[in-house]
């Protein structure tokens, strides 16, 4: 320790969050579950009226799923959601990858485990729907990803 300057340890403690997922029935015989992640600064709720303005999906459950980062904005008025930033890295990877499957158990055992399941996101959700179908449990039959990047550590190197 150099004079006059304290050292300073810190540590990693996991413990549980809860999460929340917005569901829009299929209006007939189900076709299969579309699960949306939200950009940031967004929600579940407002992704959710997003993926309602998508045509043809009327018999599709549409899910979509609050990222467990809850903030204010700058007004304090309304409640928003981010997925993830650069600290804590990998611990956030694993917690979201495992909170993803979690909501598809749920929703899956809702709407039927033998539907299809597509994935899609937008912006920081994008990377998120890569990683739900690539890192979790569920088997994904499509991922549609706007305005985001596959992420760094699912990326083919070069």
């Amino acid at each position: 320790m150099t004079a006059g300057v304290e050292e300073l340890v810190s540590g990693v403690v996991a413990t549980p969050t809860h999460g929340r997922w917005w569901a829009r029935p299929p209006a007939g015989a189900p076709r299969g579950i579309l699960v949306g992640f939200h950009g940031y600064a967004e929600s579940g709720a407002m992704h959710l009226a997003e993926l309602r303005t998508l045509p043809g999906l009327d018999d599709w459950a549409l899910v979509a799923v609050d990222a467990l980062h809850a903030f204010y904005d700058r007004r304090g008025e309304r409640v928003l959601r981010g997925w993830m930033t650069r600290e804590l890295r990998e611990e956030a990877i694993a917690d979201n990858v495992a909170y993803a499957d979690r909501v598809l158990d749920q929703v899956r055992g809702r709407f039927g485990r033998a539907l299809p399941v597509a994935l899609t996101g937008f912006s920081q959700g994008a990377s998120m729907a890569w990683r739900a179908a690539l890192l979790g449990a569920h088997e994904v039959a499509a991922v549609v990803a706007l305005g985001g990047d596959v992420p760094p550590e699912l990326a083919a190197p070069g």
